[in-house]
């Protein structure tokens, strides 16, 4: 059992994406994490799941040939087009009938529960009637005040 970790970037285009994971031949019990800046449309998460699913096919080659019997990878591409019509049901059919686990971790998410948990940090600091200050409504400043060097 292996992980592999992939960036996803939508944007770039599929070969890229198939660069990512030449020489990798997924099998049963392995895990692919794939890390995307935004959550995929359904035709972008559908197009990852069937470069993942070429992966797997040339894992079954790989095996297949190593067993002196004939390769059957070219196959399941065509099959799971014909059966899965869209993203969530390709991916559970990759995980039941191939065994290979994927997770798709949208780094957009991660990075709002950060600044969702600094805001609540921030907002817990201040009292709610507590005013406002500018520097214009500052009648005596601090003669101990001393600019640090950033600013």
């Amino acid at each position: 059992m292996q992980t592999f970790d992939i960036r996803f970037d939508p944007a770039l285009a599929t070969s890229a994406l198939m660069r990512s994971l030449e020489g990798v031949h997924l099998q049963r019990g392995d895990h692919v994490c794939v890390s995307t800046l935004y959550k995929p449309s359904q035709a972008e998460l559908y197009t990852l799941l069937l470069v993942i699913a070429n992966s797997i096919a040339k894992g079954m080659d790989a095996r297949k040939e190593r067993d002196g019997a004939r390769a059957k990878g070219e196959y399941l591409l065509k099959d799971l087009l014909s059966q899965y019509g869209n993203a969530e049901d390709l991916e559970r059919g990759l995980e039941r009938e191939y065994g290979v686990e994927i997770t798709v971790v949208t780094r957009d998410t991660e990075d709002s529960d950060w600044l969702a948990l600094s805001s609540k940090g921030a907002e817990a600091a201040y009292g709610e009637n507590e005013p406002d200050y500018s520097n214009t409504e500052v009648r005596e400043p601090n003669p101990y005040y001393r600019k640090h060097a950033s600013e």
